[in-house]
């Protein structure tokens, strides 16, 4: 699986842009940025590398799709 380690300061400028959406932060201070779009290989990725002792996080808000029940839309 494609990684990519970012330093504290490189993640703290303003002009700083997520790699990826997943990562983790390691002991170190740095940023492990893990290219997937599938959250359970992010999930299983990490527990195998590095154990239960990191948590996932998500740099940008995951958006689902709206679900609409009873609804319809027409345009006129």
């Amino acid at each position: 699986m494609k990684t990519t380690l970012v330093t504290f300061e490189q993640f703290s400028d303003l002009g700083f842009k997520d790699p990826t959406t997943y990562y983790i932060r390691l002991a170190t201070g740095d940023y492990l940025y893990i290219h997937s779009n599938d959250r359970k290989k992010v999930v299983e990725y990490v527990e195998k590398e590095y154990g239960k002792q990191y948590a996932i996080r998500t740099s940008k808000m995951i958006k689902s799709k709206p679900h609409y029940e009873g609804f319809s839309v027409t345009a006129r």
